[in-house]
């Protein structure tokens, strides 16, 4: 089992929810959540935003890079894409948001990766 067919279990589980209820949440096919549980399929980008959406964790937790539901672990400092956004005029807060958002997408690029292999 991969880290995140378990942690997708013990979030529904914890949520008190069914795969049925999940699914409707999430707004994903029930049988898609019952495979990436099973570790059938590996969720997509998009799916897996879903569902750390709707169990409220971030997807650095849901993909294993931390322990903590709640972290985004920032990446921006590592990454070339980042820089092109600094040459903007962005408000703090919309700097904050932007540098979230590139770091979750790298965690579960670099976690999907892995998988693939």
């Amino acid at each position: 089992m991969t880290i995140v067919s378990d942690r997708l279990k013990e979030l529904r589980k914890s949520k008190g929810l069914s795969i049925q209820e999940a699914a409707r949440k999430a707004n994903i096919f029930k049988k898609r959540i019952e495979e990436y549980e099973a570790n059938i399929k590996v969720p997509d980008y998009g799916h897996a935003r879903s569902l750390a959406d709707c169990y409220h964790v971030t997807l650095c937790y849901l993909v294993g890079h931390t322990d903590d539901p709640t972290e985004v672990i920032d990446v921006s400092h590592k990454s070339n894409k980042y820089a092109v956004l600094k040459d903007e005029d962005f408000s703090e807060e919309d700097e904050f948001l932007m540098r979230r958002s590139l770091s979750e997408v790298v965690h579960y690029m670099e976690w999907y990766k892995n998988e693939k292999k």
